[in-house]
C-alpha cells in the first residue's frame, strides 16, 4: 500500500482569486482535491500549525505548503509543521514572495528547516491517480500530470531510452545555431511522402520516421486527447543554459481545430505565457517529466510562450521536449510537390504537375520565384508571431517552398 499523498496547506488563501498567483493556487488546490489529497486553509494569524489535528485523523505526515498573499506566513507554517515531525514541501512557484531581501532569508530559513523546495506540478505528478489542471493561458490549455504513465516510466529509463534511439542534429535560424537540439519525426508513406510542419528556420531537419518509445508515447497522447497527430518536433535541451525565446506556433500547415500537445521528459522546466496584448502578468506552467501540456488555439495566437535561459543549479540537468501536431500538408522529398493545407494544391496529382512545371523553369526565374515566396511566408510568419487578431485566411493559396533556405541563398 502507498503512503498517504501529501497534504496541500494553502496559506492565508484569497477569497476572491484576483490575481494570477491567486488563480494559480486556486487551480492546484481543485487539482489536489481530484487526486484524494487533504486539502487545508490556514490562517497563519492563529500561530502555530492548526492543521495537525486534521492531518493526524488522516494518518498523514508530509504536507505540501503554497500561499498567495506572504512568504512571512508560509514561514511560519513550515517553522510550525517541522516543528511537529512533518515533511514539508514548499511550492516555490505558487508562493508570493514580497520584497527580494526579505524572500531570500525567508527561503534561507526554509532550507535550513529542512524543507524540500518543488513546483506544484511535480506535486501532482505524484501517486497513481492522473489529474488534469485546465483553464490555462485562454482557458483552452490543460496541464495533465501523472497522464501517461502507461507509457513514460517515473524514474529515468524513459528518457534514457529516448536520448539513445533519437538521432539529434543542430538547427539553425537567421544564419546562427538555435541552442538546443532538434529531431523531427513524422508519419511517412511507403513512398517517403512526409507531413511538412514550416516554421521560421534556414532549413527543415530531416524527417525521420516514428522510433519506439516516441511512437509510444504519441499513442499515449492520442489516447488521453481523442486527437490524431502525425508530427513531432522534439526538442534536447542540454542544461538550464539551452532556452527559446518566446514566440507563437505556426499554424500555416495545421489541421484545425487540433491542439498542440507538448510532452516533457527529463528536468521540470517552466513555461511562460506571456500575453501578446496589454499588460496582464505572465503565467508561469512548470512542466515535470511525464507532464503533457494541451495547448488550445486560443492561448498559442493570444500569448507568447517560451522556456527561459536559467542559470547552473543544483539540479541542473536535461529535458526532452516532444510536441505533437496534426499536420496536414505533405511534401514529396523525391519530387518537391507539396500539397495540403498549407499548399496552393490540394491533392498530389496537382502538385507533382506544378512541380514539373517549376523544375522546367529556368534556374534564375526558379530562384527568384522561390525567395518571393519565401519572403512573403515569412512576412506572415511575423505576423502571426505577434498579431493575437492574425487572419490564418491570410496563409492562402499557401506555399511549396518547405523552409527559408532561399533567403539565405539570395545573399
Amino acid at each position: 500500500m502507498h503512503p498517504p499523498l501529501a497534504a496541500l496547506i494553502v496559506v492565508d488563501p484569497s477569497p476572491e482569486p484576483a490575481t494570477a498567483l491567486a488563480r494559480t493556487v486556486e487551480r492546484v488546490a481543485a487539482a489536489a482535491r481530484a487526486q484524494g489529497r487533504v486539502v487545508i486553509p490556514l490562517a497563519s494569524a492563529a500561530g502555530g500549525f492548526g492543521a495537525h489535528e486534521a492531518l493526524a485523523a488522516a494518518g498523514v505526515r508530509r504536507v505540501a505548503l503554497c500561499g498567495p498573499a506572504s512568504l512571512a506566513g508560509v514561514l511560519a507554517a513550515a517553522r510550525g509543521a517541522r516543528a511537529l515531525g512533518y515533511a514539508v514541501d514548499v511550492l516555490a512557484d505558487a508562493i508570493a514572495e514580497g520584497p527580494p531581501g526579505r524572500a531570500q532569508r525567508a527561503r534561507r530559513e526554509i532550507e535550513a528547516l529542512g524543507c524540500r523546495r518543488r513546483s506544484w506540478a511535480e506535486l501532482l505528478s505524484e501517486g497513481d491517480r492522473s489529474v488534469a489542471v485546465p483553464g490555462l493561458g485562454e482557458g483552452d490549455t490543460t496541464l495533465w500530470c501523472g497522464a501517461l504513465r502507461g507509457c513514460i516510466e517515473e524514474g529515468a529509463g524513459t528518457y534514457e531510452a529516448l536520448a539513445r534511439e533519437v538521432g539529434w542534429a543542430a538547427m539553425m535560424h537567421r544564419g546562427g545555431e538555435v541552442p538546443r537540439r532538434v529531431a523531427v519525426q513524422a508519419t511517412r508513406g511507403p513512398d517517403g511522402v512526409e507531413a511538412l510542419y514550416r516554421h521560421p528556420v534556414d532549413g527543415q531537419p530531416p524527417v525521420g520516421g516514428w522510433t519506439p518509445v516516441v511512437d509510444a508515447i504519441r499513442r499515449g497522447v492520442e489516447a488521453r486527447t481523442g486527437s490524431a497527430f502525425n508530427h513531432c518536433l522534439l526538442q534536447l535541451y542540454r542544461d538550464g543554459r539551452d532556452w527559446i525565446s518566446e514566440h507563437s506556433d505556426k499554424t500555416l500547415d495545421l489541421v484545425r481545430p487540433s491542439p498542440i500537445v507538448n510532452v516533457s521528459l527529463g528536468r521540470t522546466r517552466t513555461m511562460v505565457l506571456r500575453p501578446k496584448r496589454g499588460d496582464g502578468a505572465p503565467e508561469r506552467v512548470p512542466l515535470p517529466h511525464g507532464s503533457m501540456l494541451v495547448m488550445g488555439l486560443a492561448t498559442n495566437r493570444a500569448r507568447y510562450h517560451e522556456i527561459r535561459r536559467e542559470g547552473a543549479a543544483p539540479d541542473d540537468g536535461p529535458r526532452i521536449s516532444l510536441t505533437f501536431r496534426h499536420i496536414g500538408t505533405f511534401h514529396d522529398p523525391a519530387t518537391g510537390a507539396v500539397w495540403g493545407v498549407g499548399a496552393p494544391a490540394a491533392d498530389r496529382p496537382t502538385a507533382e504537375a506544378r512541380a514539373l512545371a517549376r523544375a522546367a523553369l529556368p534556374p534564375g526565374e526558379r530562384a527568384s520565384r522561390e525567395r518571393a515566396e519565401a519572403e512573403r511566408m515569412l512576412q506572415l510568419f511575423r505576423a502571426e508571431n505577434v498579431d493575437p487578431d492574425f487572419d490564418p485566411a491570410a496563409f492562402r493559396p499557401g506555399f511549396e517552398v518547405v523552409d527559408l533556405r532561399a533567403l539565405n541563398d539570395a545573399g
